[in-house]
């Protein structure tokens, strides 16, 4: 039969088929490997040859084993993804088994066999119908460019993507007093995504896709959403524990909102705010925002996004003071582990050194001080104070895992800037908008600030949108002298169908009283992952509102226990190899919340076993 298989196989043709629970894959020198079965296997890694462990419930694996042996017993592959000597993936399936044929892996090629190759001559290996290759989901055929495993390896079998369609039973916890899970209680009900990935491209799709690797040819596709949850091109339900990226507050699926822009579309889709036109839509979201400014009297300049916006502020900082008859103030000084976006200005200021690499030559005078370090920065201004146009800082510092600030800290900043006569900034791209319980987090540490800036939960990215907030400090040098110009702006700002989008998830927020909300959400998340911690499945918990993060002990990855977790369908983002973060919809359900804590603890017991 090997024979038989191996000559059809000489024909440098690549056909896929699938069906419920039959695939085919590859050919080494002299034999081949088949592929054929229907159930689940949990987990199982290649030494060289087909290595089979932990086995699960399911159909039969026919020819299991190691070094040669051929043993039954086994279970289907959940996602098995069979490499050539190159790295190319060969095949990538839901519901696989494999048989061996003696097959030395070593000499694997980039080869995939048609069905017929391997079933043809009355081998009686398997007796179903095919589905054509034609009818399988563009989705579906996409395949894995596994970027984080060695491009070498001949053959890999990965954890985790079959599963069940059971619902998940809700957390004992949810049930008690208030919603507040109880310490230590977790489900055992584990549910894994059902995935087909067919095999990749052999380059990467035109697409060059922001924070990844340019060589990573597949991607999990996102197709719709509702409230909290989001589903991929396989249809797997997955819990938007990030609320996309740290945007979505109001949750997927909002029609009022689409149907707000559709509406605005029809009537005027966009047009200049360049002097001297405006529009409606953009007039009445600055006076709405205007009402909820974290400071009195502010005025509203509007862009495009949280890169954008600080730019802005950084640049009306410098200007205001040069407006204001002092020009030698330049100095723009930020923290070590902050985040401000990825324009030239935000890439200055950034703390997290990875994001700044290579890209220098920075924007002159900008400076980072160690985070929390008050002294630090009393002794660097007060060096050069008379030099300093402004601090900026994250209230919370988010995207480097989740830091709140110490006690006092962010009054102490306002107090070394109004000695030192420096602009406070606070950059809420992700605090802003209710994600602390409050509008801002500037409302929620009770600390005023002379600009922030603002972007993601604005709109809950129904449209891109952002801002900033101008004092009045600023705003009284930017209106001293009636004939100055302010030469800043971009193309979109004002754009008005991203501000009638604005408007209506200001509306949702307060009908849904969604800032309240946020604060139980963060309990919620708060209580689940102490018990996590008291119960050492993790190191410790960090955060605020309801933006927590988990950070994970010493022999834990972060990266790994994230995409486990994206199998057993939460989404969460990964920090360096130590920290999980968490700032789901605040339209997320109790019961949702027990699901992200429930998985958490689930993947890191799978995966410390």
């Amino acid at each position: 039969m090997a024979r038989a298989l191996l000559d059809g196989a000489q024909r440098h043709h690549q056909f896929r088929r699938q069906l419920a629970g039959l695939a085919l894959v590859g050919r080494a020198d002299g034999e081949a490997l088949a592929v054929v079965g229907a159930c689940l296997l949990h987990e199982a890694r290649v030494r060289g040859e087909v290595a089979v462990h932990r086995l699960q419930r399911g159909g039969v694996l026919q020819g299991g084993g190691t070094g040669g042996g051929d043993e039954s017993g086994g279970r289907l592959a959940e996602t098995l993804v069979v490499r050539g000597a190159h790295g190319r993936v060969l095949l990538a399936g839901l519901e696989i088994g494999v048989r061996r044929e003696g097959v030395g892996l070593h000499d694997l090629h980039p080869h995939v066999l048609h069905l017929d190759q391997l079933t043809g001559g009355g081998s009686g290996v398997v007796d179903r119908g095919v589905a054509p290759v034609d009818r399988v989901p563009a989705a579906d055929r996409e395949g894995d460019a596994g970027e984080d495993g060695d491009r070498r390896r001949e053959l890999e079998l990965r954890r985790g993507v079959g599963g069940t369609d059971r619902e998940r039973a809700p957390h004992p916890a949810h049930e008690s007093a208030g919603g507040a899970p109880a310490r230590g209680g977790r489900g055992r009900h584990s549910r894994k995504c059902r995935r087909r990935l067919l095999p990749s491209r052999s380059v990467p799709s035109a697409f060059l896709h922001p924070f990844a690797k340019p060589t990573r040819e597949s991607f999990v596709r996102i197709v719709r959403g509702e409230g909290a949850l989001v589903w991929d091109a396989d249809g797997n339900e997955l819990v938007d524990g990030m609320a996309s990226l740290w945007y979505c507050a109001v949750g997927h699926g909002r029609a009022e909102i689409a149907d707000a822009v559709s509406a605005q579309m029809k009537q005027l889709a966009a047009y200049s705010c360049f002097d001297p036109f405006t529009n409606g839509p953009a007039e009445d979201l600055a006076e709405r925002l205007h009402g909820i400014a974290p400071m009195a009297d502010a005025r509203v300049f509007l862009c495009c996004s949280g890169s954008e916006a600080v730019d802005t502020a950084m640049k009306l900082a410098r200007i205001a003071h040069v407006q204001a008859g002092q020009p030698q103030r330049k100095l723009i000084i930020s923290r070590t582990r902050g985040y401000h976006g990825v324009n030239y200005g935000g890439t200055s200021a950034q703390g997290i050194a990875p994001n700044r690499e290579n890209f220098g030559p920075f924007v002159a005078d900008v400076v980072q001080v160690p985070a929390d370090d008050v002294e630090t920065l009393a002794s660097l201004m007060a060096e050069h104070g008379d030099t300093v146009a402004a601090v900026l800082t994250e209230p919370v510092q988010g995207a480097a895992g989740i830091y709140p600030p110490h006690d006092g800290y962010l009054a102490s900043l306002r107090r070394l800037c109004d000695q030192h006569g420096a602009y406070l900034i606070f950059d809420e791209v992700i605090t802003g908008y209710g994600r602390l319980g409050s509008w801002f987090a500037a409302h929620h540490f009770d600390v005023r600030p002379d600009l922030v800036t603002f972007a993601k939960g604005v709109t809950s990215g129904y449209q891109p949108l952002g801002g900033v907030f101008v004092g009045p400090a600023p705003r009284a040098a930017l209106e001293a002298d009636p004939d100055f110009f302010l030469r800043h702006g971009f193309t979109y700002s004002g754009h008005p169908a991203a501000c009638a989008a604005g408007s209506v998830n200001l509306d949702i927020l307060e009908r849904e009283h969604l800032l309240e909300r946020a604060t139980h959400v963060g309990a919620q998340l708060r209580d689940g992952f102490r018990s996590l911690a008291a119960d050492g499945v993790i190191d410790h918990t960090r955060g605020e509102g309801a933006m927590w993060a988990a950070g994970l002990l010493p022999h834990q990855n972060a990266m790994a226990i994230r995409d486990e977790m994206l199998r057993r369908g939460v989404i969460c983002r990964a920090i360096n190899t130590d920290t999980l973060t968490f700032a789901p919809p605040l339209v997320i359900t109790d019961a949702q919340v027990g699901r992200i804590v429930d998985t958490l603890a689930e993947v890191i017991a799978s995966t410390s076993a």
